[in-house]
């Protein structure tokens, strides 16, 4: 798959990220605290680095993984992001409206932040009380790898579970995608069964715009 391809040839070696996230809180706190722990115990700060750095590239090639195998079936990846809106019925007449040209509209400049798992969509700000969630297909092109590494990183210790991990699958800025669906209301739960009934598609293509 040229896409596959596309995926692996983004992802960037490990010691590029680790160059990067190494510094940062997460992980510099992770090496201090084995560093006060571990002295005690005889290893030496270098050993005790390495181990850290062996599992943060445990976490480095578990995501690696997953992201070249989101194209091994096909050329396009389901994202979903969950945002807050004011009156769901007009959220949605906005997006039919809306989704077929790029202006200032509801699908415009919707965020980069998205994530490949329905129940991990998580809606953090907004402060309106309807929650959608936006299912679109996201390309090769689409996806900051580095970008989804960094975070994952960051913000995991390689689960999946989207009780633990937000499975956030970090898109370019200005990217257009074709919008599959939209989710109303998440009161049964947000797995896709439960969602399934509120789900709403487009006879004509709607595009979105990170």
């Amino acid at each position: 798959m040229q896409c596959k391809s596309v995926a692996e040839r983004n992802i960037p070696p490990f010691y590029k990220i680790w160059d990067i996230v190494q510094f940062k809180e997460k992980w510099s706190d992770i090496l201090n605290r084995e560093m006060w722990k571990e002295r005690k115990g005889g290893r030496s700060d270098i050993e005790i680095f390495e181990s850290v750095e062996l599992r943060a590239k445990a976490i480095y090639d578990r995501i690696s993984s997953i992201l070249s195998s989101f194209f091994e079936k096909g050329e396009t990846v389901d994202v979903f992001r969950s945002i807050s809106v004011e009156d769901t019925g007009k959220f949605i007449d906005d997006v039919v409206k809306s989704g077929k040209s790029y202006h200032e509209g509801v699908l415009q400049g919707v965020g980069i932040f998205w994530a490949w798992d329905i129940e991990s969509a998580v809606s953090y700000r907004g402060g309106y009380r309807d929650e959608v969630i936006l299912e679109a297909a996201a390309n090769c092109e689409d996806v900051d790898f580095e970008g989804t590494i960094i975070a994952f990183l960051m913000f995991s210790e390689g689960s999946c579970d989207p009780n633990e991990n937000e499975n956030e699958l970090r898109l370019k800025k200005g990217r257009k995608m074709p919008l599959r669906s939209v989710y109303k209301g998440t009161e049964g739960g947000k797995t896709k069964e439960a969602l399934e009934p509120n789900r709403i598609t487009f006879s004509t293509p709607v595009w979105v715009w990170t």
